[in-house]
């Protein structure tokens, strides 16, 4: 055989072994380096939050019974999370949503608050801490938890005071 076919049919080999067999398993060549990718969503930081908002994050794998159930059960809080300050996250997947809008990847959250089970919602602050965590919460078991909190207790001194003050 002369050089130029032994060289031929190891160019078949090497294009035949990184294609697959030919029995139909050939597998498409990665993509060439620098190609372009799906972005990855930037991971959702609580900070913006700090000092304003009280978060409240749901963790569910997906659309699913956990976050129906969740939104079920917060469907008429409006005015009492208003009042706390409380700003209401799903994490559903790898997601974090806030009223149906993509805010980010969820790995960092989950990561930090590590959820033990679909619906496991965890109430973090202003100031950044975690202050109440369990499964099903309703919204007046975490009102609650709130309205013991100190700072809370200070906004709600203000607040009536506003409101009594003449004129």
């Amino acid at each position: 055989m002369s050089s130029a076919g032994a060289t031929g049919l190891v160019t078949m080999a090497v294009v035949a072994a990184a294609c697959g067999s030919a029995d139909g398993d050939a597998q498409p060549p990665p993509p060439p380096s620098g190609a372009s990718r799906a972005p990855t969503p930037p991971a959702v930081d609580l900070r913006p939050f700090a000092g304003r908002h009280r978060v409240l994050i749901v963790f569910v794998p997906g659309e699913g019974d956990a976050l129906r159930a969740h939104r079920r059960l917060w469907a008429d809080a409006g005015p009492g999370t208003e009042e706390r300050d409380l700003v209401r996250l799903e994490v559903v997947g790898a997601e974090v949503r806030r009223e149906g809008k993509t805010l980010g990847a969820a790995g960092a959250l989950r990561s930090r608050f590590a959820p033990e089970a679909p619906g496991t919602v965890v109430l973090v602050g202003k100031d950044g801490g975690e202050k109440l965590r369990g499964t099903g919460l309703t919204p007046a078991e975490v009102f609650a938890a709130i309205d013991v909190m100190p700072m809370r207790r200070q906004e709600m001194k203000r607040r009536h005071s506003r409101g009594s003050a003449p004129g």
